[in-house]
């Protein structure tokens, strides 16, 4: 009952994340990716930007993405819910989907979600 609670729980969690972006392009789920690490910059009095990278290509990056990490995008709370889903991923060595939106920042690739299954 607990692990049906959790997958609903991050069902509901995914379905937020996805209403709160504001992607203009179609979004398109990547394969499994092992990520290698979440970086997280300060940005002086506008925030935080964050980023995850991955140990392999992911498929469906949009093409402007060429740089080898992967921006988090949208809201302050979608960025900091898809921060948490992904740094529990990597601390636990699971693999994870990548959601992109279509659109870049300079060759960062905008992820609006991340996914465990």
């Amino acid at each position: 009952m607990k692990k049906v609670s959790k997958t609903i729980g991050t069902l509901v969690g995914m379905s937020a994340i996805l209403a709160a972006s504001t992607a203009a392009a179609a979004l398109t789920w990547s394969n499994f990716v092992t990520l290698s690490g979440v970086d997280v910059e300060a940005q002086g009095t506008t925030g935080v930007i964050v980023w995850v990278g991955s140990t392999t290509a992911p498929t469906n990056k949009p093409a402007c993405g060429t740089a080898g990490e992967y921006e988090l995008y949208g809201s302050a709370d979608a960025v900091k819910a898809i921060t948490n889903t992904a740094t529990a991923a990597y601390l636990a060595g699971k693999q994870v989907k990548l959601l992109f939106d279509g659109a870049c920042d300079g060759s960062y690739a905008h992820v609006v979600g991340v996914t465990t299954f």
